[in-house]
């Protein structure tokens, strides 16, 4: 199975990744796609959605967050990415 990373706000690039059907890691910008209040936000559908707790908090999403999403904080990334997922960087 697939881990795709995302730290970047870039739409088409979430939807490249989205088309692909595994699983995504936001981190960075890319927890802006977890806000409640966006008008664009993305329907995760039944994948696994991960978003990175520090960055999501940084840009005061803590309260607005999306559902579906699991928060993990530095050591639950490090044991994310050594998982059995293959890991793909966008």
């Amino acid at each position: 199975m697939k881990l795709i990373i995302l730290n970047t706000n870039d739409r088409d690039i979430l939807e490249k990744a989205m088309s692909a059907e595994s699983d995504l890691f936001l981190m960075h910008e890319a927890t802006l796609f977890c806000n409640s209040g966006r008008k664009d936000v993305p329907e995760f559908g039944d994948r696994k959605v991960y978003a990175l707790k520090v960055d999501l908090e940084k840009r005061g999403l803590a309260e607005r967050m999306v559902d579906g999403v699991e928060l993990i904080d530095y050591d639950g990334m490090v044991d994310l990415l050594f998982s059995e997922y293959e890991v793909v960087n966008l």
